[in-house]
């Protein structure tokens, strides 16, 4: 085709309910874009938050956990998909699916894990307080692993 060829462009053909789906697409993900980014740096502040606890230190390397906050080498708290995951006593999930403030985790092996919650974003659940919690049942458990190494 000679340079400067004229072209048709479809989309000036299209009708205005198709071209009214598309943008409205164009500005949902441009939306999830922004949330994403938004949900991205709320997470950066909750490591901010952990990190100077004894024991804890922040994500690192690459491939599944690289974004998670460990306590002595164990995941606690992550950020995976855009949802918050936090690994809390199994009672406790229980409780906070029953409310409706997420799910169980599944790791992408068709499992859901029973010690692990995906926070929905959409709740209002404070993220700082159930990372805590998260990080006191990490705690507990590592202490009674300990105690059972010792026995």
């Amino acid at each position: 085709m000679p340079s400067g060829a004229y072209i048709p462009c479809r989309c000036l053909d299209a009708e205005p309910e198709a071209l009214s789906v598309a943008r409205a697409s164009l500005n949902l993900m441009a939306d999830q874009d922004a949330l994403d980014d938004q949900l991205t740096a709320r997470y950066e502040d909750l490591v901010a938050d952990l990190i100077g606890e004894p024991g804890v230190t922040p994500p690192q390397g690459g491939g599944f956990g690289r974004s998670a906050v460990r306590l002595n080498g164990k995941i606690f708290v992550m950020f995976v998909r855009g949802r918050l995951v936090l690994k809390l006593p199994g009672e406790r999930v229980d409780e906070l699916i029953a409310a409706g403030h997420g799910w169980r985790f599944d790791a992408n092996k068709g499992t859901p894990m029973r010690e692990w919650l995906s926070l929905d974003p959409a709740t209002d659940q404070p993220w700082l307080p159930l990372a805590r919690e998260a990080l006191e049942f990490a705690r507990e458990f590592a202490r009674s692993t300990s105690a059972r190494r010792k026995g």
